[in-house]
């Protein structure tokens, strides 16, 4: 028998009852909770929610590690782009070991804490760091998102060390409870600012900022360093962006800007903001 699908993606039956509401972001539901205690990670679950990062033990055993390890290894020689070597990625169902990666009870229940249970696995990605291979300054890794980030976590990721975090090999840096920024870090000077701005709809730096792909894409032709660039020119006039807000924020400005977004999608070249916002901070670049 044939079914006649009449809306796509199907809607929600009316006749049925929601039994199920979502928690509020980063609480831990009472099914996360008894799991969690099960399984051992439950103060883990806790330092996740209070400062944007967790540590876990022994996820894996030494043997597991080593094989892990070294397959990353071989399959990164076999890559054909410029990063041979250096990376591996798509390791999903490259070898049967690294699906012992992805379905570990541990790590599927505090991604599912974390940003839901109809989380999507967006890459399986092994690195690996040269001697002298310089450092990652700080970020997030959901770059692509305009700030104020939702309330709700985007997106998670899970780093296995197959080998220490020491500082000859290659330590790993974060700042407890920055996820609570909803943002990008800016350099100190504009680290001070308290970011009190709700998430939102839009904001003035997607709207100035909607040439950002082709700016990162010039600079990596032109054999710049993109970080560099980021540190140096994008996060300090975003910061001074997020501080004009702050400082002009309103019901009446927020009106102009959802219009403002609209409106540039539709002419792209359009600098109508200019004329609207005498003050506003002048990007140079």
């Amino acid at each position: 028998m044939k079914q006649v699908i009449k809306e796509f993606p199907p809607g929600p039956d009316p006749s049925i009852k929601r039994k199920f509401k979502s928690p509020e972001p980063l609480t831990i539901s009472s099914l996360i909770e008894k799991r969690s205690k099960k399984l051992g990670i439950y103060n883990t679950l806790e330092n996740l929610r209070d400062y944007g990062y967790c540590i876990m033990d022994n996820v894996f055993d030494s043997q597991v590690t080593s094989t892990i390890r070294e397959k990353i290894l071989q399959l990164s020689h076999e890559s054909e782009s410029d990063l041979k070597g250096l990376s591996a990625a798509l390791l999903l169902g490259r070898d049967p070991i690294f699906e012992k990666i992805v379905t570990n009870k541990k790590l599927l229940t505090t991604v599912e804490f974390a940003v839901g249970k109809g989380a999507l696995l967006s890459q399986l990605l092994g690195g690996i760091r040269p001697k002298g291979g310089g450092n990652f300054n700080i970020h997030i890794d959901s770059a692509w998102t305009p700030s104020p980030l939702p309330e709700y976590p985007l997106m998670i990721t899970a780093c296995l060390a197959c080998e220490d975090f020491t500082l000859a090999a290659g330590p790993t840096k974060v700042i407890p409870s920055s996820h609570k920024f909803l943002r990008q870090p800016y350099p100190n000077e504009i680290k001070k600012v308290i970011y009190n701005v709700k998430p939102g709809l839009t904001g003035i730096g997607s709207i100035i900022f909607r040439d950002e792909e082709k700016l990162i894409t010039d600079v990596k032709n032109n054999g710049g360093d993109i970080w560099e660039f980021y540190k140096g020119k994008i996060y300090p006039f975003k910061g001074e962006l997020e501080m004009w807000y702050q400082n002009h924020k309103s019901f009446m400005l927020d009106i102009k800007l959802i219009f403002l977004t609209a409106w540039v999608i539709l002419v792209p070249t359009s600098n109508l903001y200019e004329k609207w916002f005498k003050d506003l901070p002048k990007r140079n670049f």
